[in-house]
């Protein structure tokens, strides 16, 4: 074979590795979009869900809310001399 021959069929070879090359890096770039799009709204999704969760403990939290429970359950405030204070060790 004359050296023509063999540069030619190494220029094919390299632009048909190089065309591998591009598509596998493309599907690749692809695949890791997929992801980061799955990624971000589980993100939202879970933001929008410690929002709620958060607005949810507010809601059982309130000190009326909690003064009603009470009072239903039949107990009552402490006095100020019933009060203990205790260290934190």
């Amino acid at each position: 074979m004359s050296l023509r021959l063999w540069q030619l069929l190494l220029l094919v070879l390299a632009v048909l590795l190089s065309g591998f090359a591009v598509i596998s890096v493309t599907q690749a770039t692809r695949n890791v979009t997929t992801e980061l799009q799955v990624a971000e709204n589980r993100q939202w999704f879970l933001r929008d869900e410690s929002s709620r969760l958060l607005l949810e403990l507010s809601t059982y939290t309130r000190m009326d809310r909690v003064d009603q429970i009470g009072a239903e359950m039949g107990m009552l405030a402490a006095s100020p001399t019933q009060i203990q204070v205790v260290p934190n060790e």
